[in-house]
């Protein structure tokens, strides 16, 4: 069968359902008392969401890195299952959503710092799926370009002053982004040393 055939609405209903029914057993058997949830988006992606219960930064994990792990499983079990991909997220206590949040704060913190100083500016790592929430949301900025470099889990995204030119045209400074508040994502001077 061929993994990247579109799914009916009746395969999507029933990966749905096996995935609800997965996450909840998942759930369980790590003694959380949280509640999986889950409905079919209007993109027709599978949305789980992961509610109620005590201590769910402990199923986020950090910067969300068990989330991930957890909606990578999950994906594996469809395919075992179904033969076929699902568009699936996972979410819990509405993290995704904070998480872009205070991305695109670091993002417009990033821009202020590179504005005033003229100098780029590059945040700490990020996977992909974050990367390209600053990428967008800096995308109109006109005082600023932004492009990615490092490779794996190093990869980042830098944000430079002015039109998007080669990167090699500006000079490696090692500044990194202010942390704002309540925010993780971003390279402080302070805590990281300049590099």
């Amino acid at each position: 069968m061929d993994r990247e055939e579109s799914l009916t609405p009746e395969e999507t209903q029933q990966m749905m359902e096996f995935c609800r029914e997965k996450l909840a057993t998942i759930i369980e058997r790590m003694g959380f008392g949280a509640k999986a949830e889950a409905r079919i988006r209007e993109d027709g992606h599978i949305l789980l969401e992961i509610v109620g219960g005590e201590d769910l930064g402990l199923l986020i994990g950090k910067e969300g890195n068990t989330l991930r792990a957890l909606q990578t499983i999950l994906r594996v079990l469809v395919v075992k299952r179904f033969d076929k991909k699902a568009m699936l997220i996972l979410d819990a206590d509405n993290y995704l959503l904070k998480r872009e949040e205070a991305l695109i704060d670091t993002a417009y913190a990033a821009v202020e710092r590179v504005e005033k100083t003229l100098r780029k500016v590059q945040l700490k790592p990020m996977n992909s799926v974050e990367r390209r929430i600053i990428h967008m949301t800096l995308a109109n900025e006109e005082n600023v370009h932004t492009y990615s470099v490092g490779e794996g889990a190093d990869r980042r995204v830098v944000i430079a002053p002015g039109k998007v030119r080669s990167q090699e045209s500006f000079r490696d400074t090692g500044d990194y982004a202010p942390e704002a508040a309540d925010d993780s994502y971003a390279y402080s001077s302070e805590s990281h040393g300049n590099r």
